[in-house]
């Protein structure tokens, strides 16, 4: 039993081991690079304020302390047989969560060695530029992102020129659109995504603005203010970072819904790094504008339509309300009611649903020795018939479309009363728009804005543009993926 004890706990003194090496030729690396990042600590202080490499190492230190005790532990182990039974119990039990513990700090390191790679691009940057006799640092407070992101392709391209963005001062208002979408007096949209007999359908365009929000940021009515090239890029790798940090989350959300919240977190970062740039914000409103397309081109959304009842007017005094067929009913005044004292007697009208609804009669037997029957037919197919005394009221399913309604009475004597008609879904009073929040497209939407954005740079600032040059060749990421 010792034998199999002991076996274990050699196997997780060797993992140990393993690990304090490979912690030990990490902390070598970094420190090689702290040196390097010396020379420019000064020039990086202005621009990665969240990046110390020497507060880095530190935490690094402090981890090879921790797991230093944790291995002296698993030595001491080894050396107490007395205690050796309980103690490899323990540990045994325990070593999942001492697993995900080294887990979790390899991640760390993983995160820290991320931020020291930007550091250590900025110096190769600045190597090459010294060898070309020019200053290659990024203009101070022209950085918003720092954390791990695709971005070494863009990160290399040292763009010069500037640029006068032209997206529009004010938002387009959406419900202009209404007649386009629908019917503006039945409220049936013209090219439905799914059945139209239900108040909500999906369209495909919508009667409001995807992204309300920051509809004021950014406005220049002179259409003279300049943006830093470095600018505009510097945007386009915080859309990217924002992307790489919540890859997952936007990947499950609508399009609409994932847009809205990436400009929520770039705006407040913008306001975190430079609040008073003219050129930041201008280049903020550029970006959401095309946001708007890229949510306009990838999602979806439902019409949400209000609709009334269709209700007779024999409650008011006006009989029935609608032109109708009559054989044996009359309207009786004095009781506000359409009334029959035939044996046989038959009243028809038409009315048009426009969603699935309800006809709905109610009214009451008179002579409490009627005897006969009611029958109400939709479209010459008997639906309901009831013989009672006393009051009634009855509810019947009818389907979206124009149908022929029949009220007859056949009986031997008696007095029926007919106080109300109601068809539900008759009338239309009103429709707007939401995202379809089932149409997860956020993730393709954001990367959609990525290319375009992209796309936009290469056109105007590539090579012989005229907005601008470029001082590398064009490449493959600036092309718009389809």
């Amino acid at each position: 039993m010792l034998a199999k004890y002991w076996d274990i706990a050699s196997k997780n003194l060797l993992e140990a081991y393993e690990i304090e090496e490979n912690i030990r030729q990490q902390i070598s690396t970094l420190m090689d690079k702290e040196a390097k990042a010396g020379r420019l600590i000064n020039d990086v202080e202005k621009v990665v304020k969240e990046m110390k490499p020497a507060l880095i190492i530190e935490e690094l230190r402090a981890d090879e302390v921790r797991l230093n005790a944790m291995i002296n532990k698993l030595i001491d182990y080894g050396d107490r047989p007395d205690v050796f039974d309980t103690i490899v119990q323990k540990l045994s039990l325990s070593s999942e969560p001492v697993r995900h513990s080294v887990t979790t700090t390899e991640m760390n390191f993983g995160d820290r060695d991320i931020n020291l790679a930007l550091v250590e691009q900025m110096i190769i940057a600045n190597d090459e530029a010294e060898d070309n006799g020019r200053d290659a640092m990024i203009v101070e407070g022209h950085f918003l992102i720092q954390d791990q992101s695709d971005w070494d392709e863009i990160w290399n391209k040292r763009v010069t020129g500037v640029d006068i963005l032209d997206p529009p001062d004010s938002d387009y208002d959406y419900s202009k659109l209404a007649s386009q979408v629908y019917n503006l007096e039945t409220g049936v949209p013209y090219k439905p995504m799914s059945p139209t007999n239900v108040p909500d359908v999906r369209v495909r365009t919508p009667l409001h603005h995807p992204m309300p929000e920051h509809f004021d940021i950014g406005v220049d009515p002179t259409r003279e203010l300049v943006v830093d090239n470095n600018i505009f890029k510097d945007v386009v790798l915080a859309i990217e970072s924002l992307k790489f940090r919540n890859k997952l989350r936007y990947a499950g959300m609508p399009a609409e819904k994932a847009m809205r919240e990436l400009f929520s977190k770039l705006f407040l970062w913008i306001q975190e790094a430079n609040p008073d740039s003219a050129e930041y914000k201008r280049m903020f409103r550029f970006a959401r504008w095309y946001a708007e397309s890229a949510v306009l081109k990838l999602s979806e959304h439902i019409l949400h339509r209000t609709y009334d009842s269709w209700v007779s007017e024999i409650e008011t005094g006006k009989g029935l309300g609608v032109q109708y067929t009559n054989k044996g009913w009359f309207y009786f005044a004095p009781a506000y009611a359409m009334q029959t004292q035939s044996t046989y007697a038959v009243m028809s009208f038409e009315k048009e649903n426009y969603i699935d609804g309800q006809i709905i009669l109610m009214g009451y037997f008179d002579n409490p020795l009627a005897q006969g029957t009611m029958e109400l037919k939709v479209d010459g197919e008997t639906v309901d018939s009831w013989s009672s005394r006393g009051t009634f009221k009855r509810v019947i399913d009818v389907e979206q479309g124009s149908h022929k309604y029949d009220i007859v009475f056949k009986g031997d004597s008696g007095v029926v009363s007919i106080s109300r008609i109601e068809v539900t879904g008759c009338e239309f009073v009103s429709a707007y728009t939401s995202s379809d929040d089932s149409n997860t497209n956020g993730l393709k939407a954001i990367q959609t804005l990525i290319d375009m954005l992209l796309s936009y740079f290469d056109l105007h600032h590539g090579d012989d543009k005229i907005k601008g040059t470029m001082e590398v060749k064009q490449r493959r990421v600036w092309n718009v993926q389809t």
